[in-house]
């Protein structure tokens, strides 16, 4: 088990209860063998769900997809999410076997699992944090405001763009421009090239 489920029950005291268990699959096999491998893992968890609570529904998302690695669970008019990562797949360090911290015992009862290290847990957090971040950034950059980045990576920053009348005399705004400046040609062009595509990308 890793992501926010498993910090949530077996590292943290339940600061909340999250409705997605994400699970990783640890063999380092080539992709070609690692998702049916998973689609298998996946049917095994329905049918043993199945098979041990009455009335589950539990079922693949898109059984005609080769690489639909999520199941739905759903009870009582409560729904569940078990995902594999297609491409998040093996660990850095070795798994540990956690038992769920104090609050969730009293709460929900004992278990113990498998779960990604510590440091293999946040370090995916935290990169899924920045993916958001990243996503959330371009959401709120208007087109004068990609503008005005171009300009900057050009070496011709237009000022006029944005409402801050101040930043182009911070000595880190400064220092900027002079290492924009001191760019071959040949990097300088590359590296504008490439804010053109991300800002492009994020645009759409």
């Amino acid at each position: 088990m890793k992501g926010g489920t498993a910090i949530n029950l077996f590292l943290r005291n339940l600061p909340r209860l999250s409705v997605d268990v994400d699970l990783a699959y640890l063999p380092r096999s080539p992709r070609q063998q690692a998702l049916p491998a998973i689609r298998r893992g996946l049917d095994t968890i329905a049918k043993d769900l199945r098979d041990a609570i009455p009335g589950i529904g539990a079922q693949i998302t898109d059984p005609s997809a080769t690489d639909a690695l999520r199941l739905a669970l759903e009870l009582h008019d409560r729904r569940i999410k078990i995902e594999v990562s297609p491409v998040a797949r093996g660990a850095v360090w070795p798994p540990e076997t956690r038992a769920v911290v104090a609050e969730v015992e009293e709460s929900l009862g004992y278990t113990e699992n498998r779960i990604l290290s510590f440091n293999d847990l946040h370090a995916g957090k935290m990169c899924a944090a920045l993916e958001r971040l990243v996503a959330d950034i371009h959401g709120a950059l208007t087109d004068g405001d990609r503008a005005f980045l171009l300009s900057v990576k050009g070496r011709r920053p237009d000022w006029s763009l944005i409402d801050l009348p101040d930043v182009a005399g911070l000595p880190a705004v400064k220092w900027k421009l002079v290492n924009l400046g001191r760019m071959s040609g040949r990097k300088h062009a590359a590296a504008l090239d490439r804010l053109q595509r991300v800002l492009e990308a994020g645009g759409r």
